[in-house]
């Protein structure tokens, strides 16, 4: 084998990287913004730890993040009833139409890369990726 399987499975990644970049700038979004949108579920209300969290960034760099996003439209804040300090948060409209255009972005990309396979040529890829994905969680 004349590639590394590290190797390759950076280049793939960085492919990946490069399609989602390639999305953010269509969309003038920054990667947080990105993962903002797509992390969440639509019509659910999350508090702003519940965001920090699922976006993997401090507080004080999410609630940036999420101002952002709410600046934009993407977002509105909504006031709890009974702490009026507490910010909670939720999918605008607009946020919801940009998350679906990205997300039909990445199932063409996935379209296109399954449509250059045969059948059980994808039960194998599918199998050996779940297994390298499983190798590579933490002990």
């Amino acid at each position: 084998m004349a590639d590394k399987i590290f190797d390759i499975i950076t280049n793939l990644k960085n492919k990946c990287l490069d399609k989602e970049i390639s999305i953010q700038k269509e969309y003038s979004l920054s990667p947080a913004e990105y993962n903002g949108l797509l992390s969440v579920e639509p019509g659910t209300i999350y508090s702003c730890n519940q965001l920090s969290k699922k976006l993997g960034l401090s507080i004080s760099r999410s609630s940036r993040v999420l101002e952002k996003l709410i600046r934009n439209g993407y977002f509105k804040r909504i006031r709890d009833k009974e702490d009026r300090r507490v910010l909670k948060v939720t999918l605008t409209e607009k946020g919801l139409n940009i998350r679906r255009k990205i997300n039909k972005k990445i199932d063409e990309c996935e379209k296109d890369i399954l449509r250059r396979f045969q059948k059980p040529e994808l039960f194998l890829l599918e199998n050996t990726l779940n297994k390298l994905s499983d190798i590579f969680i933490p002990n």
